[in-house]
């Protein structure tokens, strides 16, 4: 099957039956996620789109996707767009909205695998569209040789123990609140460091908890 000759865009074959004109979707209101439209853009430039765009029947708000949606109308610039329909409830659509987003912020990354799968690609010259420029392919090799360097026992970087820390942190989504610290480079492969030393140091499965306990311990501490 053919893309039609007054449709820009680019994907599968199979997604062609799919197309919608970018017109007949919208943003869904009040997202909270805050996506790199710019480099989401630049990954549809090069693969094209391979993930079909959920959307509710009723409004034509977009409950997945949306992102990729303003990447591919606003770098891409394409006419059309694989979406299927969805019936969906007011209520509904929204709590979609937020489980898609949370469910990707629990996962993880295997710093070792992700530098080396890095490497790779930054050696064949294809970090295209993949949303890691050079130097920050440089920065993660960096970090994972520093973290690999840490001094510490086998015990405590071994699967099953960060395994079961997922899991514990996993159950108690529900109940937790995200922090975030921002470091540059160099400071946060030292921070890496002395959370590991004292997770190792007060035997605590958790960075959250060594994180926690050195924060509290410094401002008690401030108080004598």
């Amino acid at each position: 099957m053919k893309i039609p000759r007054d449709v820009r865009w680019n994907g599968p074959e199979s997604l062609i039956p799919l197309l919608v004109p970018v017109s007949k979707l919208k943003v869904f209101p009040g997202n909270p996620r805050r996506g790199n439209v710019e480099r989401i853009g630049e990954s549809l430039l090069r693969f094209g789109q391979m993930r079909v765009i959920p959307y509710q029947s009723s409004t034509g708000y977009i409950v997945a996707g949306n992102h990729t949606y303003r990447g591919a109308v606003e770098i891409a610039e394409w006419t059309h767009i694989a979406a299927l329909p969805a019936t969906l409830s007011d209520e509904e659509a929204l709590a979609y909205v937020v489980a898609d987003n949370r469910t990707a912020d629990l996962g993880d990354y295997d710093d070792g695998a992700l530098s080396t799968v890095l490497e790779r690609l930054l050696d064949s010259g294809k970090i295209a569209g993949t949303g890691y420029t050079a130097e920050e392919i440089e920065v993660e090799m960096a970090r994972t040789r520093d973290l690999a360097g840490t001094d510490l026992p086998s015990a405590l970087t071994g699967s099953d123990e960060a395994d079961a820390a997922r899991q514990a942190s996993a159950a108690a989504a529900p109940l937790m609140r995200d922090v975030i610290l921002a470091f540059d480079a160099e400071r946060y492969v030292e921070f890496s460091q002395y959370v590991k030393m004292v997770k190792h140091e007060r035997r605590l499965n958790d960075a959250s908890d060594a994180v926690f306990q050195c924060v509290r311990d410094a401002a008690l501490a401030g108080k004598d």
